[in-house]
């Protein structure tokens, strides 16, 4: 792959798809070094395949979210990069491939909330700002499943987080309506719930 110049130049074919699926396995490894070798080769594989690697969204999106619960600073780094590089193609968020990531996403935010602290959690949150207004309607389901969960991290220790938090609540009052975050917002309490609410 590295010898191949260019984005998009390799077609998501049965190739590509084994690829990613042995990729898969070797991210499960207990040698850190192997793991971070295949997180950066799925970062090398979305670049060269470009926008049809959404549809290995399905293979991938799951174990590479699993690493940010494990608080290693560098997996986080190299993790967020790889995301990234994921759904970043011809210097733009693609609708196609974040639509193919949204519910791993909206899966991972309920994660790192529900008792799975996670450092990584205002990278996501991060993450989701910077993208998800490139998703398609048909995200809808995904994008309100995120409310609670990015809700709870307004109460979230780390003032990054909160800000992460709120910010996302914003993008998400433009996406799913006002209306729908306002619904699940209840009551809440201080600055945070202020900002919100203008």
């Amino acid at each position: 792959f590295n010898s191949i110049h260019g984005s998009g130049v390799v077609t998501f074919n049965r190739a590509v798809h084994d690829l990613l699926q042995a990729v898969k396995k070797r991210m499960g490894d207990s040698n850190q070094k192997i793991v971070e070798k295949s997180v950066t080769l799925v970062g090398l594989i979305a670049n060269k395949v470009g926008e049809p690697i959404s549809r290995g969204s399905k293979i991938i999106m799951q174990p590479l979210l699993k690493l940010l619960l494990s608080n290693k600073p560098s997996a986080v780094v190299l993790v967020m990069k790889v995301l990234n590089q994921w759904v970043e193609h011809g210097g733009k968020t693609s609708s196609t491939v974040m639509d193919s990531c949204t519910p791993f996403v909206a899966d991972a935010l309920s994660q790192f909330v529900k008792g799975k602290k996670s450092s990584a959690t205002a990278e996501m949150l991060s993450f989701t700002v910077n993208h998800v207004k490139a998703c398609s309607a048909s995200m809808c389901e995904s994008l309100e499943a995120m409310i609670p969960y990015t809700l709870r991290s307004l109460d979230n220790s780390q003032k990054r987080t909160r800000d992460m938090a709120e910010s996302l609540l914003i993008v998400l009052a433009t996406t799913v309506g006002e209306a729908v975050v306002r619904a699940s917002m209840g009551s809440v309490k201080g600055q945070q719930g202020q900002n919100i609410a203008k």
